[in-house]
């Protein structure tokens, strides 16, 4: 498969089966960790891997938030961001990859909304491409902009929004530090008072 690309993407993630057509071997069929995939012709590397289905994806989700107003579904989602879900039963046209600017590609682990005004959000994330490991959304999660700062090391872990400032946030990053801004991550305070206890990289 040297020199063949896949559709939408650009590496192969834990192959676990390759099937080869008996009646046309040119033909290839492979499952991997996100589905399963065919070519129509293996010895021709400008033809794609086309995905053999629509919206589905063994998806790992680490937070699902419901919000009162706006997409009834947020979702954190291992390797794939997630994405507000304006339907339950559709697949969203964007992911908050997509929606983010820059861009930040990984695993969405936390994501909170303000009380009193639900169209502003915070979401931290363990990128794995050097992007930012965390944003916030003023829009209802239409769009997303990176926090100006992020603490030393700080990625992944939990946050939340103050109920009553949606400037606000608190997170607590997997090296268990705790930190809070008053201006939507353009400054942190580490706390003095709070314990630091270390998370998983997706608790």
């Amino acid at each position: 498969t040297d020199g063949a690309s896949r559709d939408k993407s650009q590496w192969f993630g834990n192959i676990g089966q390759i099937a080869i057509n008996p009646f046309n071997t040119k033909e290839v069929w492979m499952a991997d960790w996100l589905g399963v995939l065919r070519t129509p012709d293996i010895t021709d590397a400008s033809k794609p891997w086309d995905y053999l289905y629509a919206g589905h994806e063994e998806i790992v989700p680490l937070d699902l938030v419901g919000p009162p107003s706006g997409a009834p579904l947020f979702s954190g989602d291992a390797d794939v961001n997630g994405a507000a879900h304006p339907s339950p039963t559709t697949v969203p046209a964007m992911s908050f990859t997509r929606s983010s600017k820059p861009a930040s590609y990984g695993s969405t682990s936390s994501l909170d909304f303000c009380e009193a005004d639900p169209k502003c959000w915070a979401r931290v994330l363990g990128s794995f491409t050097g992007g930012p490991n965390g944003y916030f959304s003023t829009d209802g999660g239409d769009s997303w902009l990176p926090f100006a700062s992020i603490p030393l090391g700080a990625r992944h872990g939990r946050v939340a929004v103050s109920a009553t400032d949606p400037k606000a946030f608190v997170w607590q990053p997997e090296n268990g530090n705790l930190y809070y801004t008053k201006d939507r991550g353009t400054t942190w305070t580490q706390s003095t008072t709070a314990p630091s206890v270390k998370l998983g990289e997706f608790q």
